[in-house]
């Protein structure tokens, strides 16, 4: 079968079970985070060394039809010893940073992808439309 048959016949996830899903998972995923961009190398000379949330995840699809969590989080990072950053008092400073989680085979994954100095509303809006907010309708309490 052609992949646009597939596509067409793949029966398309439930945006509130995939976004009840990532807030149950939130912690792990998270940790998933920071190990995947620690593992960028990116930014140089300086390393990760933590990830918090910082706000509720924006839920997109992105062109391919895929779900997209847009999650604030704040990043710290520590200069790498005897590399330039390391006299910068900055580099140690907190930064906003959205991170990217994609909703692959009914699971989240990451590969650290990071927008920094963007909240997800903004990711969005300079996204030229390759993501398009999705509202899950919450479930009754």
């Amino acid at each position: 079968m052609t992949g646009w048959l597939r596509r067409l016949f793949r029966r398309r996830p439930d945006p509130v079970v995939a976004a009840e899903q990532f807030r149950r998972e939130r912690d792990a995923l998270l940790g998933a985070f920071l190990a995947a961009a620690r593992a960028t190398g990116k930014p140089r000379e300086l390393t990760w060394e933590s990830v918090e949330a910082n706000g509720e995840l924006l839920l997109v699809e992105d062109r391919a039809g895929q779900f997209v969590a847009l999650v604030p989080v704040v990043v710290r990072f520590e200069p790498v010893p005897g590399s330039e950053m390391e006299e910068v008092p900055q580099a140690r400073e907190p930064r906003p940073v959205t991170a990217l989680f994609t909703y692959e085979r009914a699971a989240w994954r990451t590969v650290g992808r990071a927008v920094f100095n963007l909240s997800p509303t903004q990711v969005v809006e300079k996204s030229a439309g390759r993501y398009v907010p999705v509202s899950p309708r919450p479930t009754s309490q």
